[in-house]
């Protein structure tokens, strides 16, 4: 089953990628510790790219120059295991605020954030596949849906509360604590009207079971980045 999802998360990001799915579990849930995340493990589905190849962690700077964060070698059947490093200063960008919702998302002065991709290289690092942690199994809006987001931040946050979003009609309940390093944010799809379309999110950090690594063996063309708003919190929409 194919099916288009558009990514949108902290500071950046509106991307769309096409992704096939399934219903094997692949990974554990997981809650961040007060640390941060630093390593990152799993097997990739639908894995069929043959030879040596590389899953990585890639962030986007200002001027939208794509970086190589960290990467580690796939194993036979599609499996890894990342060790999360800072992104370098000069790769990180200034959040943005969302004036469509309210209350708004703010930030401690002199934050400055990273958004994590996750892309499939060759030997010769070209791209050939993206990836994306999610449980979505099927293609529009659907209740229990969730996707998960990995944010680099140079301070430590907090915020919560709910946020009504004019722009897309929903509201967001935020619960979300940020340290510094790399974090987890996870966007559950929490309610859907009859029309199909998301009335209510919540994101916290807590990731729920049923999540897999999703791999794409069709590369997109480079994500654009910008600032996107709500997304700054790490809505995934």
């Amino acid at each position: 089953m194919k099916r288009t999802i558009q990514l949108a998360a902290i500071v950046a990001a509106t991307v769309v990628i096409i992704y096939s799915c399934n219903s094997d579990n692949t990974t554990s849930p997981t809650t961040n510790s007060p640390t941060g995340v630093t390593s990152l493990s799993g097997q990739l589905k639908f894995y069929t790219f043959t030879g040596k190849a590389y899953f990585c962690l890639v962030v986007y700077d200002n001027l939208h120059a794509k970086h190589v964060v960290d990467s580690t070698v796939i194993a036979s059947g599609g499996s890894f295991t990342l060790s999360l490093t800072a992104p370098q200063s000069g790769w990180l960008v200034n959040p943005t605020t969302d004036t469509t919702c309210t209350p708004k998302v703010t930030y401690p002065s002199g934050t400055q954030l990273a958004v994590g991709f996750f892309e499939v290289h060759d030997s010769l690092g070209n791209l050939v596949g993206d990836v994306l942690k999610t449980n979505v199994d099927s293609s529009g809006y659907r209740a229990g849906q969730f996707i998960c987001a990995y944010t680099y931040s140079n301070t430590a946050y907090s915020y919560s509360g709910t946020s009504i979003c004019t722009d897309l009609n929903d509201t967001d309940v935020i619960s979300v604590n940020g340290a510094i390093g790399w974090n987890e944010i996870v966007v559950l799809y929490v309610d859907v009207n009859s029309l199909g379309m998301l009335t209510k999110a919540s994101e916290t950090n807590t990731e729920p079971s049923g999540a897999y690594w999703y791999y794409n063996g069709i590369p997109h063309s480079d994500k654009p980045v910008q600032g996107t708003g709500r997304r700054n919190s790490g809505n995934l929409r």
